[in-house]
C-alpha cells in the first residue's frame, strides 16, 4: 500500500483515475468516488508494467 496524489481522470479511459506516487510513478486505479485532484489517498499496487501502476484504493 502507497500513497497516492490523485492527479485527475485518465484521459484514455475515463472509469480510471491517474495519481503519482511519492517517487513520482503514475498509478491508474478505479474508485467509485467523485475525486478531487491534489487528495492523498492509499493505493494498493496489484500489478507493474513497464510505465505504469495499475492499483485499488484501500478503505484506510
Amino acid at each position: 500500500i502507497t500513497e497516492v496524489l490523485v492527479d485527475g481522470r485518465n484521459e484514455t479511459d475515463p472509469n480510471l483515475w491517474v495519481g503519482r506516487t511519492s517517487t513520482n510513478k503514475i498509478v491508474n486505479f478505479s474508485s467509485t468516488d467523485d475525486l478531487q485532484a491534489a487528495r492523498f489517498l492509499n493505493v494498493r499496487i496489484v500489478k507493474a508494467y513497464r510505465h505504469t501502476l495499475e492499483g485499488e484504493v484501500t478503505g484506510g
